[in-house]
């Protein structure tokens, strides 16, 4: 028991407190050394990016794993993959039918299966709506086109029976009316002789004539 305290005194508790701050040392190096690397890496991704013109994406989405046994070119070989594969999924978008649509939707997920699909899907859902709609549109139409059809000819038939009932009594009402003899006054001749000056007589043959007189 005095040999152990002794130890634990002289030795045990000064080699811990030691490598405890021997580790924490090493660990501080390894980070440091981590960061020099990452860093490196970092602006390697950056560079690379710019050159392809991606302007979408960051470091933090390639998930590269840093540890200090992996090489810079293994490192930076990730970091070109990843940019690489967007650049052949941005060329294969190119292609597509609703290419802007698509890459708005394979910028969020850079997932370009799963962005084509969306998309498709989508807007196969709108055509089918529309498709639908018209359809819905379409029937209305024919129903509004049969009741109108229908109203025509129930108001037709009306005006038929209509008319059928009214001709026989106008008919009937016609020949009730008593016919009225127009009776023309009998013309008469009255001979007389006139005596006058020249312009009382023209007087007289003006008035005669403005009055509708028939004389010899």
């Amino acid at each position: 028991m005095q040999f152990e305290e002794i130890y634990k005194m002289y030795i045990s508790d000064k080699y811990k407190s030691a490598d405890n701050d021997l580790k924490e040392k090493i660990d501080s190096t390894e980070n440091e050394l981590k960061n020099i690397k990452e860093q490196e890496i970092k602006d390697y991704f950056e560079e690379y990016k710019k050159a392809n013109n991606i302007d979408f994406v960051i470091y933090s989405q390639a998930r590269i794993n840093i540890t200090l046994s992996a090489s810079r070119k293994s490192l930076k070989e990730q970091a070109k993959q990843f940019i690489d594969k967007i650049v052949d999924d941005l060329k294969l978008i190119d292609t597509q039918e609703h290419k802007t649509e698509i890459l708005v939707e394979y910028k969020q997920s850079l997932n370009v299966s799963q962005a084509i699909t969306s998309v498709t899907n989508r807007f196969k859902a709108i055509e089918e709506e529309k498709k639908r709609k018209e359809e819905l549109k379409r029937k209305q139409l024919e129903e509004a086109q049969r009741r109108a059809d229908e109203s025509i000819r129930a108001q037709t038939e009306a005006t038929r029976q209509a008319l059928e009932n009214f001709i026989p009594k106008t008919e009937e009402t016609i020949l009730q009316v008593p016919v009225i003899e127009e009776k023309q006054e009998e013309i008469l001749t009255l001979r007389f002789a006139v005596r006058g000056t020249r312009t009382k007589l023209r007087e007289l043959k003006q008035f005669l004539e403005n009055g509708g007189y028939d004389y010899e």
